[in-house]
């Protein structure tokens, strides 16, 4: 009837739904198939400067797909391998190497506006971070903090949190505080519970009975917040049934050839604290390494300078022997490298 609002039935506004979704996975196909053309032509073409005209339309058809769906990991990787070779290029060039990995940033800003959970945008940010030249680990501190107050239990923002405080050296303690502001904003955060049981560890190994009651009180105050929250009770399982955490070995190997030592211990442990002596006399050895640049590993490896064998015992701080069975252990492998020699 002439006048009266046409109002669209359920069948129709479907019909429309389906529509623009065929249309968007069209012109997502579209791009995808130029994409990969593209990438092809890169690799075939031998003309510097078609190539140039190539990367830069192959960062542009990326950088569009991405924006819309920042979770294709592959178109991530596709521009990683570009973005390594420029940098090589560029690597004289300080000013234009930052400017480069700045443009990602600012793209992965404007993915995770789309997406702020898409983990790819926050794996590309840590990539383009660790290349950078002068990185502003501040910054990035503050772009968190913009996103964990969106959404605290974010927590792929969370896990891009430990990776800017460990390269931005903050505290433990500062990121403690972190953890009790946002907690006191709202208690229902599993991810600054959990963060915080990774934190306290770092500031007393042990946790002393004093700091472990205060603990409970927070979490006591928390219960009696939300009593059917399950993130403060996690929590409160962690506290009391953290185990005795005793440092042993659990592996040990040694070269006899190469006069290697490997020693595995059963937690974290600094090459600093470790003494090795060899027929009680205090051994100088290589210097300790481990895979990876933490302080505190699992796992390390040192050379015997001492060519003679003997005795083994290695000693942490405060006198403290590792172990009743390592002694035994080292006894049978010094016979074994005594026998070798």
């Amino acid at each position: 009837m002439h006048g009266r609002l046409k109002i669209k039935t359920t069948a129709q506004q479907e019909a429309e739904r389906k529509a623009q979704r065929q249309e968007k996975l069209q012109t997502y196909q579209k791009a995808i198939e130029a994409i990969f053309a593209n990438r092809k032509a890169i690799k075939a073409d031998a003309n510097p400067e078609q190539k140039d005209i190539l990367i830069k339309t192959q960062m542009k058809l990326t950088s569009g797909v991405l924006m819309a769906n920042p979770d294709i990991s592959t178109l991530w990787n596709i521009r990683k391998q570009i973005l390594n070779d420029i940098l090589t290029v560029q690597d004289n060039e300080e000013e234009a190497h930052d400017i480069i990995l700045r443009k990602e940033l600012d793209l992965t800003v404007q993915c995770l506006q789309n997406n702020p959970k898409s983990y790819g945008a926050w794996h590309h940010r840590c990539w383009s971070m660790l290349r950078m030249l002068k990185p502003h680990w501040d910054y990035e501190l503050m772009l968190c903090n913009k996103y964990l107050s969106l959404d605290e239990r974010n927590f792929h923002c969370w896990d891009y949190r430990r990776f800017v405080v460990k390269h931005a050296e903050i505290s433990a303690q500062d990121e403690l505080n972190y953890t009790m502001e946002r907690i006191n904003i709202n208690f229902s955060n599993y991810s600054a519970w959990h963060y915080r049981s990774k934190l306290l560890p770092m500031l007393d190994d042990k946790i002393s009975e004093v700091k472990r009651r205060e603990e409970l009180d927070l979490v006591l105050d928390a219960a009696f917040t939300d009593p059917e929250d399950s993130s403060a009770w996690f929590y409160h399982k962690w506290l009391l049934g953290r185990p005795e955490d005793i440092l042993k070995p659990v592996m040990i190997r040694f070269d006899t050839k190469e006069n290697d030592l490997m020693v595995a211990f059963s937690r974290p442990v600094a090459s600093k604290d470790l003494r090795l002596f060899v027929n009680d006399k205090l051994e100088h050895v290589s210097e300790w390494t481990s895979i990876g640049n933490e302080t505190y590993q699992t796992l390390w490896m040192t050379k015997l300078l001492n060519q003679e064998g003997g005795k083994i015992r290695l000693i942490l701080p405060n006198n403290q022997r590792i172990g009743k069975n390592f002694t035994k252990i080292i006894k049978k492998f010094v016979k074994v490298f005594l026998h070798s020699c």
